[in-house]
Parts: C-alpha cells; structure tokens; sequence
C-alpha cells in the first residue's frame, strides 16, 4: 500500500527579480491499496506527471510524507529510499523512447532481470524473458527484434514486460495508452487488469480520459489547480 500524506511539490522559476514559484502539487493526500486500480486524472499540466516523478524518485517533494508498506520513500533529510521505492515501477507515454534503439527488446527485458536479481545471467535470464513475453501476450521471435521493427502496441508490452522482470508491486501507468489506436488500448487496459487480479499488484492509471478511467478503476483522484480530490469509482 502506499501512503501520500500532505504533499507540495513547488518549483522556483525565473531569475533575479522575476524569480517566482509555481505550485502543481498542493497539500496532496491519497491512498493506493494493494491489488487495486487508482486513477489520477486531471488536465494536461495539472501535476499528474510530477506525482509520478516523485513516486519514482526522478523528483523530490518540497514537502510532505510518502509511505510504502509502512516505510518511508523519503528519508527525513528528503532523500529517495532506493530499497523502498525500487518495486515502484512506471510505464511511460511512449515506449519507443524509453528503449535503447540499439538493444534488442529480448535484451532489454533480461538485462532488467539480472539487474533486479530476479534472475541469473545466461539461459535463466533467457527463459524468465521468454516467460515474460509469454504472460504479456508478446510472441517469442519478437524478443530478437530492435524497438524500430515494433509496433506501438509491441513496444508498450516490452516495457511491460521489463517492469515486471523487477517484481514490482506498483505499477505506474503515465498516460501509457493515450498513444494506441482503440482496439490496442483495450489489449493493454485488459493487460492491466489481468496483472492486478492474478499478482496482486497496485496500479495508478494516470489519464486525462475520463471515460476510461471511470470503466477501469476502483477509486479515481482528480488533481486541479495542484488541489487533489477523491471521486467515487467504479462498483
């Protein structure tokens, strides 16, 4: 489970006399229970995307407490717990971009593996990687593939795959589906939802379609003006 208590996010802008600060994240307070589908929805530059940040460490809170599973993602001093936030994992917007064009997919997915010692280096890697693309609906010859030769419905499955080689037990999902043609997304939001229901896993599903995220998720935040408020989900 993770816990945000009390939030701000504040950033300085401009120099000298004009510098300023902006505020997109403003006393935020939310739950994400195991094994559930949480939207975050909101309009474009509403603070979705920082929050994301935050929870993975690529930002850090100006203010406010982060709990996982008890613990805290943030020292007192305000640094990222690696060892806390590492079974934290985000799904980004484009996936194309977030592979290596030069590293075959397969690779990608081993190497993600091994780094997480979810896996030993060699045929292990191999046939947890293949297992992975098993389980996200990936064929096996695609594994040999450089992200160019997929699709954009492919490449989201390999970053898929990648993250649960860590053996998250959060998922972030930030507008991963706003890109896909609509029989696509309805492949990767039934992906989603398989994950939760057979691993238990927690999801933020982070769209700006509201509509879509009122058929998928268990409970839906809505950031505006930085201020969060929780709407009720679907029964």
């Amino acid at each position: 489970m993770i816990e945000i208590n009390n939030l701000t996010k504040s950033f300085a802008v401009g120099k000298g006399k004009n510098k300023s600060s902006v505020t997109p994240l403003r006393d935020v307070t939310m739950t994400v229970p195991d094994g559930k589908i949480i939207g975050l929805s909101g309009e474009s530059g509403a603070g979705k995307s920082t929050l994301a940040n935050i929870l993975c460490g690529i930002l850090r809170p100006s203010e406010g407490q982060i709990f996982v599973d008890g613990k805290r993602l943030y020292d007192e001093k305000g640094r990222y717990v690696k060892k806390t936030g590492a079974r934290i994992c985000l799904i980004p917007q484009q996936p194309h971009s977030s592979l290596d064009p030069m590293q075959r997919v397969g690779d990608a997915v081993k190497e993600a593996l091994v780094a997480s010692k979810t896996a030993r280096r060699g045929k292990d890697a191999k046939e947890k990687m293949l297992m992975l693309f098993d389980y996200v609906g990936l064929e096996r010859v695609l594994a040999a593939r450089l992200p160019s030769q997929l699709s954009g419905g492919q490449a989201q499955r390999v970053v898929i795959a990648r993250a649960l080689a860590t053996d998250p037990t959060t998922l972030i999902s930030d507008e991963s589906t706003s890109m896909l043609d609509a029989s696509t997304q309805n492949n990767v939001i039934s992906l989603f939802e398989k994950l939760v229901s057979e691993r238990g896993i927690s999801l933020i599903f982070i769209s700006h379609d509201m509509g879509i995220v009122s058929g998928v998720c268990d409970g839906i935040y809505v950031i505006e003006n930085g201020m969060i408020s929780k709407i009720r989900g679907k029964s």
